[in-house]
């Protein structure tokens, strides 16, 4: 069984009977103004993404879907991933839906297995800067790789409620999805949206300019 819906930044595709998943890039569009849209470095994440399972999935024991393929359909890139049947952690039913478990199996697993992976040279692992969603959506710039005698650890930098598909009956962590914004940066990057419900999370503005601090000036168009 197939389904495909479509989100602000993306076309998706389910096969239950393939059991695969699929993020496709939407096209650029014109609003209202004449104005040309595209999600910000939409081609540049699902590049990011599909490098970065890769990555996890040899590197450690994360549990992650294995990526398929990375390929240019219709001049749109699409992403095809391993499909996990489970749901997100916040869509658990209240009866097995641990906050507790959640918490503790982040911070005595999944943030030690990412901290082991270490870099001298910040950003992604395609060479690019793609900060946290808390920071392009208010500052959609460009940023480029930093080199410093500082270690920088790989970061999820979304680990939200919905990005933990879990076992609809023991609620147990299945898989981390959605690793578009991941790299190696400073510890404080990687924001514990785990702790609650996205609809409660709320970016605070001395954060978001802590890590612009790192990040440096957005260097100009002309020098992109």
């Amino acid at each position: 069984m197939s389904e495909e819906w479509q989100a602000q930044e993306r076309r998706y595709q389910s096969n239950s009977s393939l059991r695969t998943f699929t993020k496709i890039e939407i096209p650029s569009w014109q609003d209202i103004a004449g104005i040309t849209q595209h999600p910000w470095m939409s081609r540049q994440r699902l590049e990011n993404e599909y490098a970065v399972l890769t990555y996890i999935g040899k590197m450690t024991n994360i549990p992650v879907p294995r990526p398929y393929s990375l390929e240019s359909v219709d001049g749109c890139l699409t992403l095809t991933t391993e499909w996990i049947d489970g749901v997100p952690f916040d869509d658990l039913d209240p009866g097995i839906r641990s906050e507790t478990y959640l918490d503790q199996y982040v911070r005595s697993f999944i943030l030690p297995e990412l901290g082991a992976l270490t870099s001298h040279i910040s950003g992604t692992l395609k060479g690019t800067v793609i900060p946290p969603r808390r920071v392009f959506e208010r500052f959609p710039g460009q940023w480029v790789p930093q080199t410093s005698g500082e270690i920088f650890h790989f970061t999820h930098n979304d680990l939200s409620q919905h990005n933990f598909l879990c076992n609809p009956t023991t609620g147990k962590v299945m898989a981390v999805i959605d690793w578009e914004f991941a790299g190696f940066y400073p510890t404080y990057f990687e924001a514990p949206f785990w702790t609650k419900p996205f609809i409660e999370i709320e970016d605070e503005e001395e954060e978001v300019e802590r890590l612009l601090k790192f990040l440096g000036p957005s260097p100009p168009e002309s020098e992109r």
